[in-house]
């Protein structure tokens, strides 16, 4: 009898032991996907009349929002995906499920590049101007009527207590709290896609001067003036191009600055029948990226070492999808992503777009076919 309450008794210990190990084991494995799961990047796509969010790792998706209407603009963050559509409408959706916040109407549709600081959200919007919204539930907080006369209108950046705008070529600065206007540069600029805020200084490219004009941020002075039409910075340097004639025919330069003195660090010119386009969601540590057009359309994409200016490496589209758009092509985290479609074949197969990721050497790690053109590739800032 006590030999049989023995081993009931060694036999319950082994099951408490066994149990315990498999309770130890399994914890710390729910605890790393868990970490997993929140630890995964993102980017997010505006296609047609939806927005996609993509795992950086694989270009899985993670969520798809239909909106049922053109999608205009996009802007992420870590909490939230702001939308402006044709309707015209802003919207705001999760970050991590694509479950709509809430919605702001607008009285008219302006392509207006949206801009995030803290808790606010700025946009611009004919008549009213720019406007500033709360970016947890879409509620007014301040409006400042500005001339709008065109379809040009958005934010900048901001620095400090000042969030920087432009409409019909005139830049603003405006107190992010209550929008007064600090000043306002009224130049007539011919202002180019994109409008750079970099140590204390506005890069405001005006493409039919051929110059990109460098106005202090604190006061809208204007410092230097760069021959060009195309700008991106890093915090010691400048990239640009230009238009150059040689032997009676004309063709683009890109050329590289020193920021502290303006000394030319190197310079190449392309031939006569290519055109380069880049923005700056193309610049890298190492490389700048270029979308090179030839005569005929035909699109590659180049990486230029930032030092020299030599081409590093050439990457060319799929045959299925030849065309690249520079609005599409985003760098982040030693990673490329771009967008390629056919623009040469029918309705609705030109719609359709290929995401791409290209590794620091120009290889493909991973493809996302959509049926969508895609307008916009952004990573949440």
């Amino acid at each position: 009898m006590k030999q049989h309450m023995r081993q009931r008794i060694s036999l319950l210990m082994l099951i408490f032991i066994l149990l315990s190990g498999v309770i130890s084991c399994a914890s710390p494995e729910r605890k790393s996907t868990l970490m997993s799961t929140n630890q995964t990047k993102t980017l997010y796509i505006a296609a047609g009349t939806k927005v996609y969010c993509v795992r950086e790792t694989d270009g899985s998706f993670c969520w798809t929002h239909d909106f049922k209407e053109p999608v205009d603009q996009i802007y992420a963050t870590s909490q939230n995906v702001f939308v402006q559509t044709t309707a015209p409408a802003l919207y705001a959706l999760a970050s991590k499920d694509g479950l709509l916040q809430w919605r702001h109407p607008l009285t008219d549709l302006l392509p207006s590049q949206l801009f995030v600081q803290g808790d606010l959200v700025f946009i611009g919007a004919y008549p009213t101007g720019f406007m500033a919204l709360t970016a947890h539930n879409g509620a007014p907080r301040w409006q400042t009527s500005v001339p709008i006369t065109s379809n040009s209108i958005g934010f900048i950046g901001s620095e400090g207590d000042s969030i920087y705008g432009y409409s019909d070529g005139t830049i603003y600065a405006l107190r992010a709290d209550d929008g007064h206007i600090q000043w306002k540069k009224e130049q007539p600029y011919t202002l180019g896609e994109d409008l750079l805020l970099m140590n204390g200084n506005l890069l405001i490219p005006d493409i039919n001067g051929e110059k990109v004009i460098e106005l202090r941020a604190s006061t809208g002075a204007v410092g230097a003036t760069f021959p060009g039409n195309q700008v991106v910075s890093s915090q010691d340097f400048l990239f640009l191009s230009r238009t150059a004639s040689q032997k009676r025919q004309t063709s683009q330069e890109l050329y590289a600055l020193h920021r502290s003195d303006q000394q030319e660090l190197w310079k190449k010119t392309l031939n006569a029948n290519e055109q380069i386009r880049f923005r700056k969601g193309m610049l890298g540590e190492r490389y700048l990226y270029v979308v090179r057009i030839d005569r005929n359309m035909k699109t590659v994409l180049q990486a230029v070492d930032l030092k020299t200016g030599d081409n590093a490496w050439t990457w060319t589209p799929p045959s299925e999808r030849p065309d690249i758009d520079p609005f599409s092509v985003y760098y982040s985290n030693e990673h490329l992503y771009i967008s390629t479609h056919n623009s040469s074949v029918p309705y609705p197969e030109n719609e359709k777009s290929l995401l791409q990721a290209l590794d620091s050497q120009g290889g493909v790690r991973w493809k996302q076919a959509l049926n969508e053109r895609i307008l916009r590739v952004v990573l949440p800032v």
